[in-house]
């Protein structure tokens, strides 16, 4: 059985919530993944203006993905809870293992064409290619 239906209204707050996942705004949260910092160095770190940042941040907080603090007259950020820990490592473990996926495609296509050309097989260890028969 299925545990939401094609109509919750959950699916459409899970799809709200991956759309906050653009570019810059991974990587502003990728920048608060080391500590709490202030809407400045977040600029200086990526290269935006402070008024861009700011606005980014709104999004993310009004996501709940980011939280604040004052301090004086200075707002400091940060990541809302552990959770955004685990959906970037889900999503870094999910793009690894596409690009193994590639890479592994990548070497047998190239064994073949190897193999089909000289007519001896071909292995690749620690990335270094070589000719088997060398050996």
């Amino acid at each position: 059985t299925d545990i939401l239906a094609p109509d919750d209204p959950a699916l459409q707050s899970m799809a709200d919530l991956f759309k906050v996942f653009g570019d810059p705004r991974v990587r502003i949260l990728f920048a608060l993944f080391q500590q709490e910092t202030c809407v400045q160095e977040i600029a200086n770190r990526l290269g935006m203006t402070q008024s861009a940042i700011s606005h980014q941040l709104r999004i993310l907080k009004q996501a709940r993905l980011v939280s604040s603090r004052r301090e004086g007259k200075s707002i400091f950020y940060a990541l809302a809870d552990d959770h955004i820990y685990t959906i970037f490592r889900q999503a870094l473990e999910h793009i690894a293992e596409n690009q193994l996926f590639n890479a592994i495609g990548f070497v047998r296509f190239a064994e073949k064409k190897f193999f089909a050309f000289h007519g001896k097989p071909l292995a690749f260890h620690k990335g270094i290619c070589y000719n088997k028969s060398v050996q």
